[in-house]
């Protein structure tokens, strides 16, 4: 495995110093960066962290694997259809994992090609008509369900579930469940009054967060049961750890990309984009957005926005922007130097008329689109638009383990650097309060009367037509 760090294009020398960064201010970050590294260091005592937990998980999780692995064939075996209950980080590392590794039309295979069962994402959201849709989709099947909830109170995976469980029968043929949460939880005690099995029952690890929890059951489950290696992604995460061993900003990959991020949004480059040049990495893309928005978007004035952008799709939509709009942005480049599938190549086209495209007979698919990352990096570089790439050898399951462990560990460096707790989430929770009042939670009485005080004083415009 290898992964190579170009940020070429982030430089002064490159851009000049009205948009680039001088080489001196990434030195002169370092005293900050090792501050914080010892900090994170600290935090382990006999191999073990007590905050940043995600960094153990290839250890802690070990242990875990022939347990998890037995019981994703029993689940392969049971079913046709898994659905993964879950928000946020509670099925995004899921659906990352499945996107990025996975055939991309892997529900559309017959089983004896998938083999395994259709992976389904739901509870991540209380939209009526896509529930309605995936019970049409489920209608008298048989399915296997992965319900995900750190804190066993999330309302909206535990819809889904309540609406698997009242299908039963009905619609669908419930065959096994399995739950993923905080031990004793509200949702752990409702699961086995209910029929649930203890064995069927997961505990995440206090000293994990949802969102860095991919490397735990929340991932590495479902992982299973789509047929790929936890250990091959475990392996990666390990091997990517050795690489960020060191409190040298230009030798650790996690802390070299906190730090050009960190540098260009105190810049004024608030909104990072990254631009993925293979589909089956938007889902990390939209994994990295809630990790970087929910463990640093803290300050109003100095957080940056994350977006993903995938290429060269994005290049006919948010490409004009990013050529010509504000400079407020840094595009970090996923490019994967070679693909997945034997490259497909443009053969003649025989006989008349020419579509204009006949130079291109002979390239394949992975050489076009090359050559559009080639020209919009160079384009961006010539209108100094601030820019990194990482480019990785291949797309398996040690590179995906790898990045999980980089930009987890960039992002909690990131929010040292910043001054912010990378691992809490205040602001989600706002709306909670708000969503439990208005659907009578009891003891949410008093966020009722000040949502009601609030509505009842505010001067609202409304238009309407038809």
């Amino acid at each position: 495995m290898q992964l190579r760090i170009d940020y070429t294009h982030l430089l002064a020398t490159e851009l000049g110093l009205e948009q680039g960064l001088a080489e001196e201010a990434l030195a002169a970050l370092q005293p900050l960066v090792s501050a914080a590294h010892r900090r994170i260091e600290a935090d382990g005592t006999g191999g073990r962290h007590k905050k940043f937990g995600f960094i153990d998980l290839p250890e802690t999780m070990a242990a875990e694997l022939p347990r998890l692995r037995a019981h994703a064939a029993e689940l392969r075996e049971a079913a046709d259809d898994h659905v993964i209950l879950g928000i946020g980080g509670s099925y995004l590392g899921a659906r990352m994992l499945f996107e990025s590794l996975c055939h991309r039309y892997h529900n559309s295979l017959p089983r004896e090609q998938r083999g395994g069962p259709r992976i389904w994402f739901e509870g991540n959201g209380v939209d009526n008509d896509s529930l309605s849709d995936l019970f049409d989709v489920l209608e008298q099947r048989a399915v296997t369900a992965h319900v995900v909830s750190k804190s066993g109170g999330t309302l909206e995976t535990a819809v889904a579930y309540r609406l698997l469980r009242q299908f039963h029968g009905r619609r669908l043929r419930l065959r096994r469940v399995v739950l993923t949460t905080g031990a004793d939880s509200l949702l752990e005690r409702f699961f086995l009054a209910h029929g649930g099995r203890p064995a069927d029952a997961y505990h995440l690890p206090e000293n994990v967060g949802g969102r860095y929890s991919v490397f735990t059951t929340v991932g590495l489950l479902p992982a299973a049961v789509m047929g790929l290696d936890p250990e091959r992604l475990l392996d990666g995460a390990r091997l990517m750890r050795t690489w960020c061993a060191s409190d040298d900003v230009r030798r650790n990959p996690a802390y070299l990309y906190a730090a050009l991020q960190f540098l260009s949004c105190r810049a004024g480059r608030h909104i990072s984009v990254m631009a993925v040049w293979d589909k089956a990495l938007e889902a990390f893309g939209l994994w990295y957005d809630q990790l970087c928005a929910e463990s640093l978007g803290k300050l109003e004035a100095a957080s940056r926005t994350p977006l993903t952008a995938v290429c060269t799709r994005e290049l006919h939509s948010r490409g004009q922007q990013h050529q010509q709009g504000p400079l407020d942005k840094v595009i970090c480049n996923l490019v994967t130097d070679r693909p997945r599938r034997a490259p497909i190549a443009l053969t003649p086209e025989p006989g008349e008329p020419n579509d204009g495209y006949t130079f291109l007979e002979g390239k394949t698919v992975p050489e076009l689109n090359e050559a559009a990352f080639l020209g919009t990096d160079a384009a961006y570089a010539q209108a100094r638009r601030p820019g990194l790439t990482f480019h990785l050898d291949a797309l398996n399951e040690e590179m995906i383990g790898a990045l999980v462990h980089l930009f987890e560990l960039a992002t909690v460096m990131e929010g040292m650097l910043m001054g912010v707790n990378p691992l809490d989430q205040p602001g989600v929770e706002d709306y909670k309060r708000f969503l439990n009042a208005l659907l009578g939670r009891p003891g949410r009485e008093k966020q009722l009367a000040e949502y009601n005080a609030w509505h009842a004083g505010r001067e609202a415009r409304v238009e309407s037509w038809g």
